[in-house]
């Protein structure tokens, strides 16, 4: 759902899945091989009608 949105919309994304959940910064940088700072805060969420992100 969330991609036929931003495809609707012409919006320029990339999506990226990972095997495992990633709780914080410090396990995501780990994960990427980055300095924390690179990291961006993200929100995922599930619902009714599917999944929705917000990346800050």
């Amino acid at each position: 759902m969330l991609k036929v949105l931003l495809q609707k919309n012409d919006v320029h994304y990339e999506w990226i899945s990972h095997n495992r959940p990633i709780r914080t910064a410090q396990e995501g940088a780990a994960m990427l091989g980055i300095e924390v700072g690179q990291t961006a805060p993200t929100l995922v969420l599930k619902s009714e009608k599917g999944y929705m992100a917000l990346i800050l």
